[in-house]
């Protein structure tokens, strides 16, 4: 059993996080073999028509994600230093969302556009976990990179999630003592809880060669130099895209090393397919939404234009008022500009 379906992909519309363009991304996945790819860009989902059209082409299924910041107190601010008071500690994780209808979708851009609002905005976008619970329509997954066991309580958030939504909990195979530290308490959490495991694998860019590229990207995106001894550089050297047979044996590996019984690894590899059932919304091009302003909305047209003439001609403008030719030459104009507001259909407008 392999992982067809690549559900967290950044693209560079996650900044300083990713450098692979959309068409890239979508390319990259059918090279490799994946039937399906879910844009996952952070705090975002500005990428999903583009993805959705290349997808399309390409014969891939498109899913639209989201990777949210979620703090404890979201509205918190670093107070001052002349106020006195202390700085209070205001941990953040993040969890992963898939939209699964229009619905969904609607409900995620109204949490988007409260994470970018004056009121929550600090630094960068973010949310609290009670704005995370007004969702509708999606799944929610623990996340990847600080993820939800950073938090001390996971166990607790965690139920409160899969009380509502259908709540996967993410376990990444990535080889270094943090991530097997975060994968057990996945694991764990997901037996105490009885939610399923999914395997995913954190993409940000094409092959490992890459690795240098990103770092530079990121000291471009917090304005920093590259020989800063504060500028953050990942221990792990490869969030490179890799085929589903090497996301397979990394899966392998990693029950190996944490004891995963064998019902876990066979339901880790088959939570992404029940993932990507449960999402079906596409991205569509709507048709304009406009109110109806009468019930012949030409006809009223003209009806406001002949009262428009006869306001602007029955008096001198200035000591002038239009002589017959004149009125000739604008009524020839009028018409021709009725004529194209009927042919394109922006009477209303």
């Amino acid at each position: 059993m392999t992982i067809s379906h690549a559900l967290a992909v950044r693209s560079d519309h996650s900044i300083g996080e990713s450098i692979m363009q959309i068409d890239f991304i979508v390319d990259k996945a059918k090279e490799l073999g994946f039937s399906t790819v879910a844009l996952t860009d952070t705090m975002t989902v500005s990428g999903v028509v583009p993805f959705t059209n290349r997808c399309l082409k390409q014969g891939i299924k498109p899913v639209t994600g989201c990777t949210l910041r979620v703090y404890q107190d979201p509205l918190y601010r670093k107070p001052k230093k002349s106020s006195g008071e202390v700085e209070k500690d205001n941990p953040f994780y993040q969890l992963k969302v898939y939209v699964k209808s229009d619905n969904g979708f609607k409900s995620l851009m109204k949490l988007l556009s409260k994470g970018n609002s004056a009121e929550y905005f600090y630094y960068h976008s973010r949310v609290g976990i009670d704005d995370v619970m007004d969702l509708e329509d999606v799944v929610v997954t623990t996340g990847d990179l600080f993820n939800l066991f950073h938090s001390r309580d996971h166990l607790e958030i965690l139920e409160r999630l899969s009380s509502k939504f259908e709540t996967f909990v993410e376990i990444s195979p990535i080889n270094t003592p943090l991530f097997d530290t975060l994968n057990e308490k996945a694991i764990n959490a997901a037996r105490k809880t009885g939610c399923r495991l999914l395997a995913t694998y954190p993409f940000f860019y094409g092959s490992p060669e890459d690795a240098g590229a990103l770092d530079v990207l990121r000291a471009i995106a917090i304005n920093a130099k590259m020989s800063d001894v504060w500028l953050p550089r990942p221990y792990t050297r490869d969030w490179s895209f890799a085929s589903p047979e090497t996301l397979a044996v990394r899966m392998l590996e990693l029950s190996k090393r944490l004891g995963m019984t064998r019902e876990e690894v066979k339901q880790s590899l088959r939570s992404p397919g029940e993932l990507v059932d449960a999402c079906q919304y596409r991205f569509e091009k709507q048709e304009p939404s406009l109110p109806k302003m009468a019930e012949d909305e030409f006809a009223k047209l003209i009806e406001e234009c002949k009262n428009g003439w006869r306001e602007r001609f029955s008096l001198p403008v200035l000591g002038h008022k239009p002589d017959s030719r004149e009125l000739l030459v604008y009524k020839e104009r009028l018409a021709y500009e009725l004529g194209v507001l009927q042919k394109l259909g922006f009477a209303n407008y």
